[in-house]
């Protein structure tokens, strides 16, 4: 869990970045607006980590590891992490 929270605050730090128009830290001059049409496309979260937001990843990924034989039969997506990554809580 604190891997995937890292990863989280990781994006959320790029997205702010990307969208800093007042010092740019890529050299292009339409990346601020193209941030913004992305946000009003995709929502503030364009780039969605996790089960719950992406459940075909995990899904593909289960394929994936069963037609390459890495495995002969693949858990389901919860089945293939352990309890305590799947969530979180404030103490």
């Amino acid at each position: 869990m604190n891997l995937y929270k890292a990863f989280e605050e990781a994006k959320r730090r790029s997205v702010e970045r990307l969208s800093d128009i007042t010092a740019s830290h890529a050299p292009l001059a339409w990346l601020a607006p193209y941030t913004e049409r992305m946000k009003g496309l995709f929502g503030e979260d364009f780039w969605p980590y996790g089960l719950e937001k992406k459940p075909h990843h995990a899904s593909g990924f289960r394929r994936f590891c069963i037609r390459t034989g890495c495995v002969p039969q693949a858990p389901r997506a919860r089945g293939m992490f352990p309890k305590q990554v799947l969530t979180s809580f404030k103490v």
